[in-house]
């Protein structure tokens, strides 16, 4: 299905050549995005194995899911409507996840009390999520993103302190926090498609002075539960791809290594900005697509 019934014309550039003839190429999803019945083109599945490299990679340099790169990839390359990009990023973000926290557990970089209470957290809110998913429009949703895209874009463009070494010492006020904190990840994470690390790794940072690594590594283990149930009421809802997602997730759980290895050899301050800026990008890019096939369906 495509996210918009009408596309404009396009400028002759060599990006939009490409996204233009992917998504050309389509036609089996577009008409029937739950159930395709015609193989899959080779440009459509490179594009795929693309998506979860990148989104692999950057998982697990910051610590994030990698939703936020999976859902505007889905749509702007692929024309995979916003509900269903968000529940097939949700199931793509799990095995990233795990593979990606494999790598911090291995260099001891996890705090299990953070996770665990905060994975309570998630779990409730990404059934919230995903229940708002199944119910606003498809519009609202894509202007939703748009906006927690710009604003982890400024976040990571923002300077970030300097790396903290700090341990969380647990009383009963961080036992109540994490969890309601959780919920408000877990709630994004549901609506969004998204992890939720991006904004949790520097809660946790900031907020209960645990230091980087640990933040990354804990982020990733805090959302593998709630993207595994959230990602079960979006299937009962028809609203994941699970070939698509599937294809995603296992070649980004391959790549994550490598973007754990840059994680403890390039400086922080780099990566955020080369990431903030692509977010911004991808963001642009989707407001001209909504604003351009507004216009034409006037």
């Amino acid at each position: 299905m495509r996210l918009y019934s009408h596309d404009p014309p396009r400028v002759d550039t060599t990006l939009d050549n490409w996204i233009h003839h992917t998504r050309e190429g389509l036609s089996p999803v577009r008409r029937n995005p739950m159930a395709p019945t015609e193989p899959r083109p080779l440009r459509y599945t490179a594009t795929l194995v693309a998506i979860g490299a990148i989104a692999g990679i950057l998982s697990g340099l910051f610590g994030v899911g990698g939703g936020i790169i999976i859902v505007p990839a889905l749509v702007l390359l692929l024309g995979i409507e916003q509900r269903r990009a968000t529940g097939t990023s949700l199931l793509a973000v799990v095995p990233i996840s795990i593979a990606a926290a494999a790598f911090y557990v291995a260099n001891g970089a996890i705090d299990w009390r953070v996770a665990g209470l905060l994975a309570v957290g998630i779990v409730i809110g990404g059934q919230i999520g995903s229940l708002l998913l199944a119910k606003l429009p498809q519009r609202t949703l894509r202007w939703i993103f748009i906006a927690f895209m710009l604003a982890v874009a400024v976040r990571m463009l923002l300077a970030m302190p300097e790396s903290i070494d700090g341990t969380l010492d647990m009383d009963v006020w961080r036992i109540i926090l994490l969890p309601l904190i959780g919920v408000a990840f877990g709630v994004l994470a549901g609506l969004l498609g998204v992890g939720g690390g991006v904004f949790i790794v520097p809660a946790l940072i900031l907020g209960f002075g645990v230091g980087e690594l640990d933040a990354r590594g804990t982020s990733l283990v805090a959302i593998i539960p709630g993207g595994i149930t959230s990602t079960i009421s979006n299937l009962r809802r028809k609203n994941v791809l699970l070939r698509e997602g599937l294809t995603v997730g296992l070649v980004g759980a391959a790549f994550t290594f490598a973007g754990g290895a840059l994680a403890f050899l390039i400086p922080a301050g780099v990566g955020n900005i080369l990431f903030g800026i692509l977010l911004a990008v991808l963001a642009i890019r989707l407001i001209v697509s909504d604003l351009r096939a507004t216009r034409k369906n006037r």
